[in-house]
């Protein structure tokens, strides 16, 4: 291929991956289609001088199937990410739900607006301390070594697969641990409403549920940014760590 169509297949192969990750990232998603669109073709262009493979024709069968894999590639990358974001948006529900009792929710068509308050509180969250734990740079570094670890337009071996499936795995008990410190406060929160409820028979446990349900937020809005935070930052640098690890292959 001359000079030029190398340089456009290449930015083409790097721009795939990256539109692939802006697609299912969890702070990338929140923006408009046009806008995930344009940080994907940024990032290449910062990305694409970097990468040295040899790449098959863009526009032929090989190209079309390279360009999917690669797709493919950088919604599992982003996938790692958000998998972290859905522990905490789930510990989240969960915690709304014994919060307040059980007394809010009385039909799956009036629990439904309440999940989505409390998964959007838990994004917000999550973002504020993904990003106060830099986790954005950690992602494009991730993301840079990536092209090193699993070159564009070539299929990985086994052991890289089983590499990057342990990473994923490493950020999926990541997750689980954020959301154990919020089941385990909303487990006490409904150990609460019992002693209520035992102690005093004639009280309204409705009006009750919402004062309780307020200071648990609360108190799991202050408990769980420092370690949303904390917990964030070594999960993605452990993913980076393990894409250095297959570089030398």
């Amino acid at each position: 291929m001359p000079l030029a169509e190398t340089h456009l297949a290449v930015w083409m192969l790097v721009f795939a991956r990256l539109a692939g990750w802006t697609w299912l990232d969890p702070l990338a998603g929140r923006l408009p289609p046009v806008l995930r669109l344009g940080l994907a073709a940024t990032l290449a262009a910062a990305l694409a001088p970097a990468v040295s493979a040899a790449v098959p024709p863009p526009f032929s069968v090989q190209g079309v199937l390279a360009l999917a894999m690669e797709a493919l590639w950088g919604a599992a990358l982003a996938l790692c990410v958000r998998l972290v974001f859905a522990a905490v948006s789930a510990g989240f529900a969960w915690f709304g739900h014994t919060a307040s009792g059980g007394l809010l929710t009385l039909t799956a068509e009036q629990a439904e607006p309440m999940d989505a308050a409390w998964r959007a509180l838990a994004g917000w969250l999550a973002a504020m301390a993904f990003l106060a734990a830099s986790g954005h740079l950690l992602v494009v570094d991730a993301l840079r070594d990536s092209f090193t670890a699993m070159p564009v337009a070539l299929l990985p071996a086994a052991a890289d697969l089983r590499t990057l499936a342990e990473a994923g795995g490493w950020l999926i008990a990541a997750g689980v641990a954020l959301a154990l410190p919020l089941l385990a406060l909303a487990l006490l929160v409904q150990l609460a409403f019992g002693l209520f409820a035992r102690g005093s028979p004639g009280i309204d446990m409705f009006s009750a549920g919402l004062g309780i349900a307020a200071l648990g937020v609360l108190a799991g809005w202050v408990w769980a940014v420092p370690l949303v935070a904390h917990t964030i930052s070594p999960a993605i640098e452990a993913l980076g760590g393990w894409l250095g690890t297959l570089m030398p292959r």
